[in-house]
């Protein structure tokens, strides 16, 4: 086998440029998005933890069966100040460009998100209730739990 000159180990692997082995070489650290359209949807997801909290301190806790399993966990109030209190702090962070305080808020999110996807789960492995419930949840914790990857809780250095 010709290496031509340089050692099999040291050569540059081909980058496919078509197909699902592009997904497969790509950075997950850069989506191709631009900056403003990332900003703006770490914005919308601080929105909606801060209107489910309002929710679920202000609302009528009007729900089906499954309700009981994540109440089991925690009354509706303190779910509501968990979401008030994240989504408010991840929101100041993006105000006050905060960078800890961003990573902090979707760390936050992603463990409550999570939490109430396992309980409303077990209500619907249960009653057959609440799935809709369980994968909203799994999807926002996936998403704020991924940000938190991608984010690190000190920003690299731009160079």
């Amino acid at each position: 086998m010709a290496t031509h000159g340089i050692s099999g180990w040291a050569r540059r692997p081909s980058i496919p440029t078509r197909g699902w082995r592009v997904l497969l070489a790509t950075k997950l650290s850069d989506p191709g998005m631009p900056s403003w359209a990332t900003r703006f949807l770490a914005w919308l997801l601080a929105l909606v933890a801060a209107t489910r909290g309002l929710d679920y301190v202000l609302g009528d806790p009007v729900g089906g069966p499954a309700l009981r399993y994540v109440v089991a966990l925690a009354p509706l109030d303190m779910w509501g100040l968990a979401f008030l209190v994240a989504g408010t702090l991840l929101g100041a962070g993006l105000s006050l460009q905060r960078h800890i305080a961003v990573w902090i808020g979707h760390g936050l999110l992603g463990i409550v998100y999570l939490t109430l996807a396992i309980a409303l789960g077990q209500a619907a492995a249960s009653l057959g209730d609440g799935w809709r419930g369980t994968g909203t949840f799994l999807t926002l914790s996936a998403l704020h739990l991924l940000r938190v990857l991608l984010l690190r809780p000190i920003p690299r250095r731009q160079e």
